[in-house]
Order: structure tokens, then sequence, then C-alpha cells
């Protein structure tokens, strides 16, 4: 396909190129600055001289008229400043995209190595978090049979302490009995001191009795026998209660004798029951104990609940980050590889184009080089032609018409040049004309024109 652009925007393209300073002037340096930079190899002689012809009023620089005419002269170098220049910009920017994508490439490449850090960074946290999950798992084991061992402590505090009261309730039995039995004794006791108390009431009456006997054997000696029978009686009767004070005083020793075995029992007893309490109350701080460490087991057991369930939520997370970070690893490895691969298809497609351009130069500057020497010899044959019509202007008005052979006039050379068929030669206008060259089609898709 050609290119659609025509000879003015050509020429309008390659007159910008040259124009370096952007001031709509064309400077011998710019020029062959230009010609070095699209690689088009003439010697300084020729460009010098290319420059000179191409400068028509001889001012030092080149106008957009006097390039116009410079590339009608010159159409195949215009079609090579025109095409070069597209291919030099097309050059570096296929570069400019090569290091632009060189460069998304390395940031590809370090956003690549970042998410492989970070794969190996969530890897390492899941790691540790699943180690610290087993270590909670462990610890919610360990609490637990410290929880058990708590527990069957305290149904062993709670047994003996019910085995205690048991005790104690026992004792308070026994205790409460020993006191019935003292209280009994001692009511026995009491009424044995009572009747020896009676007794000896009993006792002094019939002492008194028997001092008013005697004062009354004494007083009334006539009433001796009598009265003696009386004193008889009381002596029995003294004698008597002598005997039951005497009984009386055994059985209140026997009862004082079981009264103090009661009291004893009783603080025997009493004894058992503080024995009974202090047990119960020790028994009662080793289940108070039992307690509070079944307390702590079931808190440190529901603490390693917590952190088991806060470590698998955290691992959760982390496996999640984890796969998200593998993902973006696997992501950036694509876009990688896809870049990679955009790249070499870039440097590719830059160095086949270079082969082309390189092709098409080498063809070109054969073609540049006679098209050169085309016009130079042109330019000579004008300068001869323009010699031979002077002198044959000159020759003519020194014979003047029909003094030629045989009174004929005498006609301008024919043009037999470049093999040509005979024609006259015609006026030098003629070369002002763009003369046509064979086309030459450059290669497909980076270059095409006419030469």
């Amino acid at each position: 396909m050609g290119d659609p652009a025509t000879f003015d925007e050509k020429v309008r393209m390659a007159y910008d190129e040259l124009d370096v300073r952007k001031n709509r002037s064309v400077t011998q340096d710019s020029f062959m600055t230009v010609l070095s930079k699209l690689h088009i190899d003439f010697s300084t002689a020729t460009m010098q001289d290319l420059f000179t012809k191409a400068d028509l009023n001889r001012d030092g620089v080149l106008s957009h008229q006097e390039f116009q005419r410079f590339a009608d002269n010159y159409p195949t170098m215009l079609d090579v400043l025109y095409y070069r220049s597209k291919d030099y910009y097309l050059d570096k920017r296929q570069l400019e995209n090569i290091e632009t994508g060189k460069q998304e490439l390395n940031d590809l490449e370090n956003r690549e190595a970042a998410a492989r850090r970070a794969v190996f960074e969530r890897e390492q946290e899941a790691e540790a978090l699943e180690h610290d999950l087993n270590n909670a798992v462990s610890d919610i084991h360990d609490a637990e049979n410290r929880e058990k061992d708590a527990r069957q402590n305290l149904d062993r505090a709670h047994s003996d302490t019910d085995a205690a009261k048991a005790v104690l309730r026992e004792r308070s039995g026994d205790l409460a009995r020993s006191r019935d039995v003292a209280r009994q004794k001692q009511a026995m006791y009491n009424e044995a001191r009572k009747e020896v108390e009676a007794n000896n009431y009993r006792i002094q009456q019939a002492d008194n009795e028997v001092n008013k006997a005697e004062e009354r054997l004494r007083d009334m000696e006539r009433l001796l026998a009598d009265q003696r029978q009386v004193l008889d009686d009381c002596l029995v009767n003294a004698a008597k209660a002598r005997d039951g004070l005497s009984a009386a005083q055994d059985k209140e020793e026997s009862a004082r004798s079981a009264a103090d075995d009661s009291s004893r029992e009783v603080e025997m007893a009493g004894d058992y029951v503080k024995s009974a309490e202090q047990d119960l109350s020790s028994r009662q701080s080793r289940e108070s104990e039992a307690a509070s460490m079944l307390r702590e087991a079931s808190g440190e057991t529901a603490r390693a609940v917590v952190k088991r369930d806060q470590c698998q939520k955290e691992l959760k997370m982390a496996k999640d980050r984890d796969q998200r970070a593998k993902r973006e690893q696997d992501l950036a490895s694509r876009m990688v590889e896809e870049q990679q691969k955009d790249v070499d298809d870039m440097i590719l497609e830059n160095q086949e184009h270079a082969a082309r351009r390189k092709t098409i130069q080498e063809e070109e500057m054969p073609l540049l080089e006679q098209e050169v020497r085309l016009k130079e010899q042109r330019d000579c044959l004008e300068a001869k032609e323009g010699e031979l019509r002077n002198r044959f202007s000159e020759f003519s008005h020194t014979r003047g018409p029909g003094d030629g052979p045989g009174g004929r006039s005498i006609s301008p050379p024919l043009n037999r040049s470049m093999g040509g068929s005979p024609h006259r030669v015609p006026p030098s206008s003629y070369y002002q004309t763009s003369p046509t060259y064979t086309s030459v089609t450059r290669g497909s898709p980076t270059f095409m024109g006419r030469y």
C-alpha cells in the first residue's frame, strides 16, 4: 500500500526536519547534520555542493521555496528524506518503547520479587501462627487436664468435707448425749447431796433431840425408864441416820465420781468436737483451695480456648493473605512473562525494521548517487545548450537568414541524448520542470515511494 502523503506534505515534513533551529530557515550545518543523522552517506564536498545548488539566492540558508525547488530537482532525495525521517522517528519511538518496556519489565520484576518476598513472609507468618495454634491446643489440653485434676480434687474435698461434717455431727451427738448424761448424773449428785443434807439435818435434829433427851434425862430422872426408852429409840434413829448419812455420802461420792467421769467425757467429747471442727475447717480450706484451683484451671482453659480461637482466626487471615500474595505473585509472573514477550517482540520488530531499513538504505544510495550524477549531467547539458544557443545566435546575426548552403536556413540542433528519438531541443524553461524517473518501490510495510 502506497504512502498517502502528497508532494507538498513530503516537502513540508522534510523541510521541518532540516530546520533544526525551527526558524523557517535551513543552514548548511543543519543540512549536513540531518543528512548524516539519516545516514545519507554523501561526502562532505557533495553535501556542500548540493546545498550550494539549492541556495539560489546565495544567502547561506535555504528558504521553503528554495527547498521546494530543490525537491523538484531531486525527487528521490525528497523521498529518502521523507521516508528516512519517518523511519528515524519510528525507530526512535520503537527504542523509547523498548526502554519503556524494559523499565516496565524491571518494575514488574521488582513487583514479582516483592510478591515472592511477600509470599515467603506470609508463609513464615502462617507457619508461626500454626506453631502458636499447636501450642494453644497443647495449652488447652494441659489446662483441661489441670481442670480435670482440680475438679477431682474438689470432688474429693467435697467428699472429705461431707465425711468431716458427718463426723462432726456424730461428735456433736456424742457431746450432746454426754452432756445429757452429765446433766442426769449432776441431777443425781444434786439429789444425793440434798439427801445427805437432809440426813445431816435429821442427824442434827436427832442430836438436838438426844441433847434434849439427856437434859430431860438429867432433869427427869423419875422419867428415866421412859426417857431411856426414848433415848434408845433416839439412839437407834441416830444410828439409822448415821447409816443413811454414810450411804448418802457413799452415794454422793459415787455421784461425784460419776459426775467427774461425765465431766471428763464431756471434755473429751468437746475435744472430739473441736478436733472434728478443726478437721472440718481444714477440709473446707482444702475444698476452697481446690475450688480456687478449679476456677484458675477453668480460667486458663478459657484463656487457652480464646487464644486458640484467635490463633485460628489469625491463621485463616494469614492463609487468605498468603493466597492473595500467591495470586499477586502469579499475576506478577504472568505480567513479567507477557512484558518480556512484548519487549522481545519489540526488539525483534526493531531489529527486523533496522535490517529492512539497512537493506533499503543500501538500495537507496546508488539511486541517490545516480540522481546526483544525472542532475549534474543535466546541468552540464543545459550549460552546453546555452553555450550552443549563444554561438548559434551570434552565427545567425553574422550570416543572416537564408545564408545556409543552397540558400536554406540553419535549424537548431536535434536532441539525440539518452537514446531518445530525434526531436528538437525544447526551450530552457522545459528543464525547470521535474523530470520523471523510474519508480522504485520500497519494501513493505516500512517504506514505499517513488524514485
